[in-house]
């Protein structure tokens, strides 16, 4: 992972703040508004060792590439919480602590998954487990039963039908070709300028409603559904990504509460290759898959943690200026952007800080939760 100059603009505007309500001298002027000078030398300072030296790249590789996916419970987030205290205390920044927050229900960690399709001709099933889902028997192999339901009514014609198979509970989605190529970043001018307004029309509020009622459909459903599914021995569920272009994406699927069953394997499973399987399906044509998935829950620890660390003030040392970025992440990538890159800036503001011995006035506080 590579990041370049946006990494400095980015950094400047984490220490912008904290320059403006750290390191300032009294101005001298009339005003009803409190100011503070800010010291240019110190500016210079920072901007040297941000750019010359650097650590974002050291700390982005080895949080998204040594410790990987971080979701919340699992042992990776441990893993994160232990690695961001001891680089604070190599930083010999104080107060550093890994401190509950509270209970946050067990945790779920990924081990293992495999997946074909073998008919109608072989090819490997691209898909992801959901978070907190359930693992398959070993390797298990069946057929895929399209689940064509939007009512409870429609669901019993179901009954009796979804044993030893592979249910696709949604219908497919259009996946649209892209023929101009998308800015991987928002220009800063886009960032800077204010929001475009909102204006609300008959049409949008329509299809909002309609959107709302699907969901709460699919909400009764889905209780009734898991239920009738697990009843029957159905294999696994096969979710939808729902992102184009081979991307998985998926959410929770099962229960963070301790103790619960750990019900149904869910496979989040690339748009493109959902649709194929559904439509084949439908068509008449049957689909053979065989899956194996294996998913462990933790439940020895409900609490969750933030960690935290101070650059400790002077004068004003009971006022506090915050850094902060969430440090958790999803489990199907390595959460670069889910908030890897807030997290390292915010890292990397408080070594540059303690590497210039800087003395604030107020009391400097990172916390990553």
């Amino acid at each position: 992972m590579t990041f370049s100059i946006p990494r400095i603009r980015c950094t400047a505007a984490a220490l912008s703040m904290v320059l403006t309500a750290g390191f300032a001298a009294p101005a001298t002027g009339q005003t009803n508004v409190a100011q503070e000078m800010v010291d240019l030398d110190i500016v210079q300072q920072i901007r040297e060792e941000g750019l010359e030296r650097s650590q974002i790249d050291q700390l982005a590789r080895h949080l998204t590439e040594v410790i990987g996916p971080r979701l919340t419970g699992s042992p990776g987030m441990a893993k994160a919480n232990e690695w961001t205290a001891d680089m604070f205390r190599s930083w010999d920044l104080h107060n550093v602590m890994i401190e509950p927050w509270g209970e946050f229900g067990r945790g779920w960690s990924h081990v293992d998954y495999r997946g074909r399709i073998l008919t109608p001709f072989v090819q490997p099933l691209h898909g992801q487990p959901m978070a907190w889902t359930g693992s398959t028997d070993g390797l298990v192999r069946g057929q895929a039963l399209a689940v064509q339901a939007d009512s409870l009514a429609d669901l019993e014609a179901y009954r009796g039908q979804m044993g030893g198979k592979f249910l696709l509970l949604q219908p497919p989605a259009e996946v649209s070709p892209e023929f101009e190529h998308r800015d991987r970043r928002t220009s800063l001018d886009d960032l800077l300028a204010p929001p475009a307004p909102r204006v609300a029309t008959t049409q949008a509020n329509e299809e909002r409603a309609r959107m709302i009622a699907r969901f709460r459909a699919q909400r009764a459903m889905q209780g009734p559904l898991n239920e009738m599914a697990a009843e029957e021995g159905a294999l696994a569920i096969l979710r939808m990504s729902d992102r184009d272009h081979g991307v998985i994406r998926g959410g929770r699927a099962g229960s963070r509460v301790a103790g619960d069953p750990e019900g149904l394997a869910y496979v989040a499973v690339s748009r493109e290759q959902y649709n194929q399987i559904y439509r084949n399906v439908t068509n008449g044509v049957p689909v053979e898959l065989e899956v194996l998935m294996t998913n462990q829950f933790h439940e020895e620890d409900l609490q969750q943690y933030n960690t935290l660390a101070e650059i400790p003030g002077s004068d004003k040392a009971d006022e506090y200026v915050m850094l902060g970025a969430h440090l958790d992440s999803w489990h199907m990538g390595g959460g670069a952007t889910d908030n890897g890159a807030g997290t390292v800036i915010m890292m990397e503001a408080m070594r540059i800080l303690k590497t210039l011995g800087v003395e604030p006035r107020r009391t400097i506080r990172i916390a990553l939760w």
